[in-house]
């Protein structure tokens, strides 16, 4: 809450200084109305002139306002907390080797593919010794699912009917 109100008046304390001029602020000479001597002619042409040759203070834009309104607020923000330093990330970079595919050929005279991991599914295709495959994974019971190069299907086959190419 106290700091709301920090905030509030600081802002309000900005607002009034920069509405009044900021540090450009030049206070407007009121006009002579009346001029009934000669000495007061001299100083009015003197006023004249002092005010000629004053700088002209543009009025602040809505954009320049804005932008000074949230540097503004910023600092005052930040004077209030404690300055924290972000410690840097570490980042571990996890560089695995390149993944060197599994190419087999069939060992045995002629094997089933199967559909399932088991001689319970169904057989897809009997494949003669020396097709080539690539071994996609192997389960605990020691069946492989292959990829056949020139058919392009998938199946298991066991994988002590495989060598290695």
């Amino acid at each position: 809450m106290t700091r709301f109100v920090v905030l509030s008046l600081g802002f309000l304390g900005w607002g009034f200084y920069e509405l009044s001029g900021g540090a450009d602020f030049v206070p407007e000479v009121a006009a002579v109305a009346e001029i009934s001597a000669p000495s007061q002619v001299e100083e009015q042409v003197e006023i004249e002139e002092s005010v000629a040759q004053t700088p002209v203070v543009e009025e602040p834009t809505a954009e320049s306002v804005s932008r000074a309104d949230s540097e503004m607020l910023l600092s005052v923000a930040a004077s209030f907390e404690p300055e924290t330093v972000d410690e840097p990330e570490i980042v571990e970079v996890i560089v695995s080797p390149p993944v060197v595919p599994d190419r087999r050929t069939v060992a045995a005279a002629r094997v089933n593919m199967r559909s399932g991991p088991s001689t319970d599914y169904a057989v897809l295709a009997t494949l003669p010794r020396g097709t080539k495959a690539e071994v996609l994974e192997v389960n605990l019971d020691g069946w492989a699912r292959v990829l056949i190069f020139q058919t392009g299907e998938e199946g298991w086959i066991a994988e002590r009917l495989l060598s290695d190419s």
